[in-house]
Formats: C-alpha cells, structure tokens, sequence
C-alpha cells in the first residue's frame, strides 16, 4: 500500500497574518536558541516526513487508578505542529530555558483508545499476504462510514464501534511502523487538552478536558452494517490456517469417497437380506393340517437337526 501522508518541517522568516494570539513562556538566550535551531535543522526536520493526527492511549485499571501510571497512557503520539511544540519546548527545558504559562494552554488531541497497540511484524510472506488482507478489510470497514466522517469527524466513534462489533483488526500507520490497536470504550474522542509545560507530561486521562463526545460510549445501541459489514467478519474469521486445512481435508475425503463407487453397491447388497429375512416368517407360516400332510416328507440331516418342511405348491 501507498500512503499519502507527506508532510515537512518549513521554516518561514515573519508571523503568518492567522497567528493572532501569542503567551509568554520564557527567555532564552543567544546560545541556547542556537542549539534549539540546530535541533530542528539536524533532528526532527530529517526524522519527521508525515502528518499523522492519532495518538494512541492504552486504558487498564492500573492507570486508570494511580495518577503516576497515567502519565505513561500514550503509546503512540500523533505528528502534527502541536507534536513540534511539545518537543521542542523538551529542548528549550533541558538546556536550562524557564518555562511557564500564566493560564492554561489548549491544543487538541485525537485519541483512540486501545487495552494494547502491537507493532505489526512483516516477516514472513505468508504474514504479509494475511496482515495485507487484515489491513485491506479494515479500510473496506471504515468506507461505510467515510461518507459521514467527511461530514463530522466525530462520526468516526461510530465506524470504530463498528469495527469491534464485528471482531476486525483496527490498525495504524505511523512513519517508521504500523500498529494494530485492541480498542476499548470509548474508542475514539476529539477533545482540548492543556499543553503539558514541561517539566509536566502529557496526560489523555487528564481531569481537565473540552470534548467533542462524552467518555462514556454506547456500543450496544450500534447495528452493523448488513449485509457487507456481516460477510466482513465471516471473512474475517475464515482467514485463518485451520480454515484453510478443514478445506483441503474435506476436499481430499470427497476424492477418496467419489473415486470408490462399489462401496455404495455393497451397502445397498448388505440391506437386501434385512427385506427377506422379515419376509419368511409370512411364507413359511402354514395350517395344522398341511403341516400334518408334509411332515412324513422332512428328512433328518447328518447334523441331527430335522430339516425345514417344504411348501407343497397348489
């Protein structure tokens, strides 16, 4: 798959007339701004080639209930300008720079929200073929709802929960790896959250938030998609090795079975006796008086045993 994700680092001279409104952090002198540009000519304008506005935040009950482990809840940070200026405000810390604000400052976050995010790993050939088709199923998901997430963004929550119910691969694309995401609710939010000066870190889980939707999402009110989301997730299922096997051994059983016709005769030939054997006691049921009249004609066999008496014919 090709991306069209591009993205660069542009230095410009002046303000741009859209920057209205400016708060003071700091000051910093002559050499310490010298490091910070060549932080930016030298490291992250060479690292960093592509807008990617997800960052991933893994929910579990550990930070969840202590404050020291939520600050450890982002996984995957997003790429976007705010991402610019929260490391290079890292710079400016570490080499000894001051830094304050006198109220909070607001950036906005997309986040998704996962119990793990794995690194997809491009090993094997039969591993690529599988995570391509993974890959390809959970974009062929997210086209049933593109139409209303150009309309708002937030209808994206929507094609997540859609995504789960089904029991489909959610991934993510970064530049230097791919990800695949287990999303848990609330599954996706747009929210404002105060930029974390450092020394502060970063915190989704944070008390002080704007968002678009509430944290509490409502995943059984949700039909999926019918019929295509439903086949999705049979196919889903059915891309896997077992699947594969059960297949070839059903086809080799039908081979062997279609290739030995006589054994179907020798079953219909075992069910003949059956009929006949139900039908003697009929025959072979005769009066008192026509037993009497054949009884002189029974023979003794060498056995011992008297023969059966035979059916005089009329």
């Amino acid at each position: 798959m090709e991306w069209t994700d591009l993205a660069r680092t542009h230095l410009q001279d002046h303000w741009p007339d859209n920057y209205e409104n400016f708060v003071h952090l700091g000051v910093l002198n002559g050499s310490v701004f010298r490091i910070f540009a060549d932080w930016v000519a030298n490291d992250f304008a060479p690292s960093h080639h592509s807008f990617q506005p997800l960052e991933i935040a893994v929910v579990s009950r550990q930070n969840a209930a202590d404050l020291s482990q939520k600050q450890t809840a982002t996984v995957v940070r997003s790429n976007m300008c705010h991402d610019f200026v929260t490391d290079a405000l890292w710079v400016l810390h570490n080499n000894g720079v001051q830094l304050s604000a006198e109220k909070a400052v607001f950036r906005d976050h997309i986040i998704l929200y996962a119990t793990s995010a794995d690194e997809v790993s491009h090993s094997g050939f039969a591993e690529q073929l599988r995570s391509s088709r993974k890959w390809l199923r959970y974009l062929r998901q997210l086209t049933f709802s593109v139409e209303l997430i150009r309309k708002q963004f937030t209808h994206a929550r929507e094609a997540f929960i859609y995504n789960w119910r089904l029991g489909l691969n959610v991934f993510l694309h970064t530049e230097h790896r791919d990800y695949r995401l287990k999303l848990t609710p609330p599954f996706l939010n747009y929210c404002y959250l105060p930029l974390a000066i450092p020394p502060k870190v970063h915190d989704p889980l944070g008390d002080i938030k704007l968002c678009a939707l509430g944290m509490v999402a409502n995943a059984s009110n949700v039909t999926v998609p019918w019929p295509w989301g439903v086949m999705l997730a049979a196919e889903e299922r059915l891309d896997r090795d077992e699947a594969f096997l059960a297949i070839v051994l059903v086809a080799i059983a039908a081979a062997v079975v279609g290739s030995t016709p006589g054994r179907v005769v020798l079953l219909r030939a075992s069910a003949r006796p059956k009929v006949a054997a139900s039908a003697v006691p009929q025959e072979s049921s005769v009066s008192p008086a026509s037993s009497a009249e054949e009884a002189p004609r029974s023979e003794t066999p060498r056995n011992g045993r008297p023969a059966a008496p035979l059916r005089t014919p009329r």
